[in-house]
């Protein structure tokens, strides 16, 4: 899937209205949560990325989550 459509499936998860890019920190994200990552799993599982908790926890940008995307594609 291509990054845009990843950004666009990420921000609609999260919550989130401002821009997203490889660069962006989960920390500065208010929708990176409990209730954030769990919308984000259940929305990525749709989509056929199987990602747990606990993997996106150690997440620390928006590009980190990318390339364990382009990885983790069932």
């Amino acid at each position: 899937m291509v990054n845009s459509m990843l950004l666009k499936i990420i921000c609609e998860a999260l919550e989130h209205e401002g821009h997203l890019n490889a660069e962006t920190k989960t920390s500065d994200l208010d929708g990176w949560d409990s209730l954030g990552i769990l919308s984000l799993i259940m929305v990525l599982d749709e989509n056929g990325y199987n990602i747990d908790g606990d993997t996106l926890l150690e997440i620390k940008t928006i590009g980190e989550l990318l390339d364990l995307l382009e990885l983790e594609k069932k």
